[in-house]
């Protein structure tokens, strides 16, 4: 099951980034919750990129645009940040799957700087984005 059959949209505010993403893949469990706070699903993803302010996941089938979900993220440094979070936005991708955005309701202080840490504003990793830009070459003869 892809991303078609999302409906609803979450709210556009123009920008939604309230800080630089930083490309970082890293493993994550999350478990989405109803409106009465129970857990209705729960599965491992891949995060595309990271920030202080969210993330964005990749998932199998999208999560609900507003719904609240939990998170438990495994960087490559071992280190296991966890946060609530919202679901801003969910888009399709054309080669299967989701991908999620995602930003912090809640998270530790000390989480908050862990990434603060190590994706700090004005970093050269600051001017990665995904995707990334097809270089492309010219021939010898032009």
């Amino acid at each position: 099951m892809g991303c078609r059959g999302t409906k609803k949209k979450a709210k556009s505010t123009g920008e939604r980034r309230s800080g630089p993403r930083y490309d970082s893949v890293n493993l994550l469990y999350y478990e989405d919750f109803d409106e009465t706070g129970e857990g209705k699903r729960q599965g491992i993803a891949s995060t595309e990129n990271i920030s202080t302010g969210g993330l964005l996941m990749r998932t199998v089938t999208p999560l609900a645009p507003d719904s609240k979900v939990s998170v438990e993220v495994f960087t490559k440094l071992q280190r296991k940040i966890r946060a609530i979070c919202e679901v801003t936005h969910v888009k399709e991708l054309p080669e299967g799957g989701c991908v999620n955005g995602l930003r912090f309701l809640a998270i530790s202080r000390d989480d908050r700087e862990y990434l603060a840490e190590r994706f700090p504003p004005g970093s050269p990793e600051c001017d990665k984005k995904s995707p990334k830009k097809r270089v492309t070459r010219r021939s010898r003869g032009s």
